[in-house]
């Protein structure tokens, strides 16, 4: 049985801004951003084992054609995305990856 994928709202109010940040660049591009992450959850919850552990217990999915990953943990019950980051930044800086 497959996990549910769950958002923290941290998540959410990073997929926000990033969406904002996107469709102020180029219309469209926002939405693009969100179809492809909906993607990458859906492969998430078939496969979360197969994206490397980065720390402890979280897991690391590379977004493609965008600069960023999705953070997650493998929860018995769901799996938790804790995170939208930017490549660029240096994870081992956010809290919320501790």
């Amino acid at each position: 049985m497959k996990r549910p994928v769950v958002l923290t709202p941290q998540t959410e109010q990073d997929l926000e801004t990033i969406y904002d940040w996107y469709e102020q660049r180029s219309k469209g591009l926002g939405s693009e951003f969100i179809r492809i992450i909906d993607a990458n959850l859906a492969q998430i919850q078939r496969y979360p084992e197969a994206h490397p552990v980065v720390r402890k217990d979280i897991h690391r999915k590379i977004i493609r054609r965008f600069p960023y990953a999705l953070f997650y943990i493998i929860a018995e019950t769901q799996i938790v995305i804790i995170a939208c980051l930017h490549l660029k930044q240096d994870p081992q800086q956010q809290s919320r990856l501790q």
